[in-house]
């Protein structure tokens, strides 16, 4: 027979020096809906996905954010981005996580610590976009209905 300590789980699955740029809104401690953007070098595509998350009805109610974690990106995204940065409901922090799990882990961990409020996080990728304005509303309504932790 083999015995072993009892396991002990880690709250944090991947901290890897996540610094917030900016202040955190207030509005955004509220946010019952998180669209997470991670990425690493994809200026040329993140602003078809920053818009599409933009124009979420969730985030346009005013019951979702949006937060960007840069994993250590060289291109200046931000510029590509520039005019939306300034909104609010748009959250960026940086880190180096060095893979895309490991960004999307430690988004998660950010989210679970500093937006209390927040029952769902949509995964977007930044050379993605939503369907429609109603996509992250919808995911969000069949997960409730269903009394899932995941859709």
């Amino acid at each position: 027979m083999h015995l072993s300590a009892p396991r002990l789980r880690s709250r944090i699955t991947c901290s890897r020096g996540v610094n917030l740029l900016g202040e955190l809104p207030a509005s955004a401690r509220v946010a019952e809906v998180v669209i997470g953007i991670c990425l690493h070098n994809q200026a040329s595509k993140l602003p078809r996905a920053l818009g599409s998350a933009l124009t979420q009805q969730i985030v346009q109610q005013g019951r979702g954010v949006i937060v960007i974690l840069d994993d250590g990106s060289s291109d200046d995204w931000q510029s590509s981005v520039e005019d939306m940065l300034s909104d609010p409901k748009v959250i960026v922090l940086t880190a180096n996580c060095g893979s895309a799990a490991k960004a999307r882990n430690a988004l998660l961990d950010w989210v679970d610590e500093h937006l209390p409020a927040a029952a769902w996080v949509a995964r977007l990728d930044a050379d993605d976009c939503f369907a429609c304005t109603e996509a992250v509303n919808a995911m969000v309504d069949a997960g409730e209905q269903a009394e899932a932790r995941f859709v």
